[in-house]
């Protein structure tokens, strides 16, 4: 597992927690785009927390940010392909079901 500072700032992500999922997570089914670029991010946070802070150091920094982006990209569009292949709407949602259970 990767050590963390405690004091560094967060994103979006808390990249100690997404560490902790991606490490946990089975690939099997993930698109060939989201494994590339989880092993890119992968890569790029042991270069940065390499702790030699010269031009490569800062090219992996500005890097694993752009590829941050391109994650939540990449599982948000991949969510919406499983929608849309499942063919879950509005009418078959999460609050549908809530909704069944209040009414009992």
């Amino acid at each position: 597992m990767i050590d963390h500072q405690e004091n560094e700032e967060q994103g979006i992500l808390d990249r100690k927690k997404f560490i902790q999922v991606l490490t946990e997570t089975n690939r099997g089914l993930a698109s060939q785009t989201l494994l590339n670029l989880l092993f890119r991010y992968e890569m790029l946070i042991h270069l940065e927390e390499s702790n030699i802070h010269d031009e490569k150091w800062e090219k992996a920094s500005d890097e694993k940010v752009r590829i941050e982006n391109l994650l939540i990209d990449e599982i948000v569009y991949g969510y919406k392909e499983t929608v849309k292949l499942l063919d879950i709407d509005d009418n078959h949602s999460l609050s549908m079901l809530v909704d069944f259970f209040e009414e009992k």
